[in-house]
């Protein structure tokens, strides 16, 4: 049986999202042997900005291990959750709807649920409220995690449905401060390296540094074309701003945002 074509929209859909976030896209085609599509966003390395003033990077946590569950129909941020947690020493579960879940959780007892809001069967909500109905579960910790806005509760209430929201994607410091807090871990950090001092290649004008927060914000969100076109105005403001926009203009170019960040930061500490 022959495969239908597609009409193409996947690929122009896919382009005008990247560029609205600030990426590009770009095709490499070798008649006979194949196509190479290649996305290029900045995205979370952005938060590798932060590392001069955290402890470093978590490696594990101190006590006894905590039996995790994860619900999520979505078998993409299951493997991702597996990718991030696993290494650090949680023991995980999983469940791919709300029934399995509750099956899950009344079989094994875990320390902490992440639960999806949106489950083919029921909603996370109906199974938070399930399992808050039940004093067997009394210990347990809910938080919950969806990709829609509209969903935000804070949670942590006294009796409430759950202790913690989370929004997808997931952002692995986040994620990591919010389990801290509602299980209360003390975090190990790798040994890092003592670093010199990085240093900028050409200085902002003074009267410039007011766009510093801007160029910040606009790196924290990865929006490429954002940071070029306020590159832009700096430049024309003041021609003594040439090499620090033509530099911080090469790091957005090679996607370096980690350097990118870490000068803007460098900057916000010195103003």
């Amino acid at each position: 049986m022959r495969a239908i074509p597609g009409t193409g929209l996947g690929l122009t859909i896919t382009k005008l999202l990247t560029q609205i976030m600030g990426g590009d896209l770009t095709v490499r085609s070798t008649p006979g042997a194949g196509t190479t599509f290649v996305v290029r966003m900045l995205l979370s390395e952005a938060l590798a900005a932060h590392e001069a003033t955290s402890p470093g990077r978590v490696s594990q946590y101190a006590g006894p291990r905590v039996r995790v569950l994860l619900a999520d129909d979505d078998p993409t941020h299951l493997h991702l959750m597996e990718g991030l947690l696993q290494p650090l020493g949680f023991t995980l579960l999983t469940a791919h709807d709300g029934t399995s879940c509750l099956e899950m959780a009344a079989r094994h007892r875990p320390d902490l649920l992440m639960l999806d809001v949106s489950m083919p069967d029921m909603t996370g909500w109906q199974v938070a409220q399930k399992l808050r109905a039940s004093s067997d579960f009394d210990s347990m910790k809910i938080v919950i995690v969806s990709a829609n806005a509209h969903e935000y509760v804070p949670g942590g209430e006294k009796r409430g449905l759950h202790d913690a929201f989370i929004m997808k994607p997931v952002d692995m410091q986040a994620l990591l401060e919010c389990i801290g807090n509602v299980v209360g871990l003390s975090w190990i950090y790798e040994q890092r390296a003592a670093t010199g001092t990085r240093r900028l290649p050409a200085a902002l004008c003074t009267d410039s540094l007011h766009h510093v927060d801007d160029l910040y914000q606009l790196g924290r969100i990865g929006h490429v074309r954002g940071i070029e076109a306020k590159l832009r105005q700096i430049e024309a403001e003041d021609a003594a701003n040439g090499p620090f926009a033509a530099h911080m203009r090469g790091l957005v170019s090679n996607f370096d945002l980690k350097q990118y960040m870490s000068i803007l930061e460098g900057l916000r500490q010195n103003a």
